[in-house]
């Protein structure tokens, strides 16, 4: 699915979305609904930090913290500015074939 049809499916839907696509720390594509605030790109910024340093979802982490009763700031010397455990941001690993 490509990020323009997840744009079109969330307007159909009458939803706000905000999608961003990177590689290696560079924004390729940035989309946030003009509906959303203004600091939304921050929410970005930080679910993506944690997807970068956990390689998994954001979604999984926030799962495993609530289960495990830990805290990113606590457990892991993570700051809250800088890190959200919430659904939205997803690693994509590419294995180049030979």
């Amino acid at each position: 699915m490509s990020t323009n049809h997840i744009i079109g499916f969330s307007k159909e839907r009458n939803q706000n979305v905000a999608v961003k696509v990177e590689r290696l720390n560079h924004t390729i594509f940035l989309f946030v609904d003009d509906n959303l605030p203004a600091d939304k790109h921050l929410w970005l910024k930080r679910k993506a930090n944690v997807t970068k340093h956990f390689e998994e979802s954001s979604l999984s982490i926030k799962n495993d913290l609530t289960n495990g009763n830990m805290t990113l700031e606590k457990t892991f010397a993570l700051d809250q500015k800088e890190y959200l455990a919430k659904g939205g941001s997803i690693p994509i690993f590419v294995k180049m074939l030979e």
